[in-house]
């Protein structure tokens, strides 16, 4: 369908009527408007970035304690490894065999006292 030029003119000028009729109309924006936009976000910012600084002091604590618990769990393990080596030692093998075990050498003599009368 074609529209002649006085037709299109004519609609646009309808809805150029109902567009200033049922939209509302642009503000202007005030130079106070902005200074408290600004100053809102200057305040938003520094207030994350307080929460964020506290967070990290955290993690940093958190950190040092995690660091001084690896030292104490390292020199534990050193202790172990060294109580495994031990263990494989014939020193530690007499050892056991005599105090848990009351196994002697080819050598010893065993002493019971006697009790009674």
């Amino acid at each position: 369908m074609f529209m002649s030029n006085v037709s299109v003119t004519c609609l646009f000028r309808v809805i150029r009527k109902w567009w200033k009729q049922h939209m509302p109309r642009k503000r202007v924006v005030t130079t106070r408007f902005w200074i408290f936009a600004m100053i809102s976000i200057a305040i938003i910012f520094f207030l994350v970035d307080r929460v964020q600084g506290n967070v990290h002091a955290q993690k940093d604590l958190e950190i040092i304690s995690l660091r001084e618990k690896k030292e104490q769990i390292e020199i534990e393990n050193k202790e172990l490894a060294r109580k495994i080596e031990f263990t494989k030692t014939n020193t530690y093998i007499e050892r056991v065999a005599h105090e848990k075990l009351g196994l002697l050498k080819p050598d010893e003599i065993r002493l019971v006292e006697a009790t009674g009368p």
